[in-house]
């Protein structure tokens, strides 16, 4: 008797530890997201269609420059004696900027000077004579000859030793001090012009089709500062470094903008009015091909 009591107990106890080890196995069976996904179907954000109008933007980085830039530089290898303006100074068009300290400079456009006082006084005199008869025309225009020669020697002498504003504009940028040494074709004083800027930016071939003269910019610096401005050209041949389209637009001036910096431009490129229009983000499939998911029920097809 036991014996069988002992069997049983034995029996019992080999069946619940077989249930136990099976139990586990299928605790710890773990379904995959597929398997998930057939049996539960696939969980999906939804979004009300909306109706209304649809704005394509594309985001570019450029150069701001002014159009009006002119720089004046040195004609001469010599000694900077004064400079006679300082940044945003507004200057007009002659107006002197620099002047070169050097005696022998400075001696040649006094001796030029006096070269062309002395032509002006024989030119006038032969002149007076020409016109009375007593001296023939080829004397004249010899003297006239050698006035116009004389001139234009002073104003290269006087050029060489004082720079001057080659037009009307505001100083943006001085490189030089006073008693630094200047040579042939250093840049000295640059000016800009106060009505316009530019901004310059490249685009590549899959851009370009969507860009146009006279569409809207919108330009920023990155500081909270935004203007809004036009596209005025848009190039039909690429770098051949970099093998981009360079498109320039006008805006206007701006403080707190600045040529030479850095800007970022946003391009509308695309619009569409009274549309039904969903998020980005509801779209699937990328670009080349983007489909949304449409709700029947608890279902998305």
């Amino acid at each position: 008797m036991k014996k069988i009591v002992g069997f049983v107990a034995l029996t019992a106890i080999v069946f619940f530890l077989y249930m136990g080890i099976a139990n586990s196995k299928q605790e710890e069976e773990v379904l995959s997201i597929g398997e998930i996904q057939k049996l539960e179907g696939v969980p999906v954000l939804t979004e009300e269609v909306k109706l209304g109008d649809v704005v394509r933007t594309n985001l570019f980085y450029g150069d701001i420059k002014s159009p009006g830039q002119m720089v004046v530089t040195s004609k001469m290898m010599d000694r900077i004696g004064n400079i006679l303006v300082d940044v945003n100074d507004y200057v007009k068009k002659d107006q002197t900027l620099v002047v070169f300290d050097t005696t022998a400079s400075q001696a040649s456009v006094v001796q030029a000077r006096l070269a062309t006082e002395n032509a002006s006084r024989d030119y006038n005199r032969v002149k007076t004579l020409f016109e009375q008869g007593a001296l023939s025309r080829q004397m004249h225009d010899g003297a006239k000859l050698q006035y116009d020669i004389s001139k234009e020697n002073y104003e290269m002498a006087r050029s060489a030793v004082t720079l001057t504003a080659p037009s009307s504009g505001r100083v943006a940028r001085i490189d030089f001090k006073a008693g630094a040494l200047a040579y042939p074709g250093d840049a000295i004083i640059t000016l800009i012009t106060d009505d316009k800027l530019e901004v310059e930016f490249d685009v590549t071939q899959d851009d370009r089709p969507h860009l146009n003269t006279g569409q809207k910019v919108v330009v920023s610096n990155g500081n909270g500062i935004s203007v809004t401005g036009k596209v005025t050209d848009a190039s039909l041949m690429t770098s051949m470094q970099s093998r981009m389209f360079k498109i320039t637009a006008k805006i206007p001036q701006t403080d707190g903008l600045y040529p030479g910096s850095l800007a970022s431009v946003e391009v509308t490129i695309g619009e569409r009015n009274n549309v039904a229009y969903v998020s980005f983000d509801a779209l699937v499939g990328g670009n080349s091909d983007p489909k949304v998911f449409v709700v029947n029920g608890k279902i998305a097809k």
